[in-house]
């Protein structure tokens, strides 16, 4: 004779118990999914607007301190120009130069350098910013810098993978000094 009180799981229950475990497993492997893809989106927006609120930094920098801003009738790789004069009381003058150009370009997004000429021998070629896209041919989606009417006007581009973040600056001269 078959006991009724027996102790135990039939079948059907088993087979509840398997899809229930199943669709926790699941829906833990989506989750699991989903957050290493935002974190990946998120990793490179963040890339992205650093690279293009650094370059904005030290461009406005140097547009600060310049004398000289140009902007036109550069080569293909010169993003920008400037140059001042540091004057120092009974001592010679320090000049200062200091190009923005592209290395390492592909498909128009490179590395924008900074490469800084003096007088008095502090030379040194910098990397400001990674992923900056320029092309001079693009004057609608590229970065670009446009100096007129005593401002500097910059938007920045920069590109990784999927991911644009665009800047755009306004840089006037500092108080009590004109271009």
């Amino acid at each position: 004779m078959k006991n009724r009180n027996e102790n135990g799981f039939g079948a059907v229950e088993l087979l509840i118990g398997l899809v229930v475990a199943a669709m926790i497993g699941l829906g833990t492997t989506m989750l699991t999914q989903q957050t290493l893809t935002v974190n990946d989106r998120t990793h490179t927006n963040i890339a992205t607007t650093t690279q293009v609120e650094n370059a904005g930094y030290w461009i406005s920098r140097d547009a600060q301190m310049s004398e000289d801003i140009l902007t036109a009738g550069l080569d293909s790789q010169t993003f920008i120009e400037f140059g001042w004069t540091e004057w120092l009381l009974g001592q010679d003058s320090i000049y200062h130069s200091v190009i923005y150009s592209f290395a390492n370009t592909e498909d128009g997004v490179g590395d924008l350098m900074r490469t800084h000429w003096s007088s008095a021998g502090e030379n040194q070629t910098t990397l400001v910013a990674k992923y900056i896209y320029f092309d001079p041919e693009d004057t609608d989606g590229s970065s670009l810098a446009d100096f007129a009417n005593g401002y500097l006007n910059i938007r920045l581009v920069s590109i990784l993978g999927h991911d644009t973040a665009i800047r755009n600056t306004k840089v006037s001269p500092r108080p009590g000094f004109a271009w």
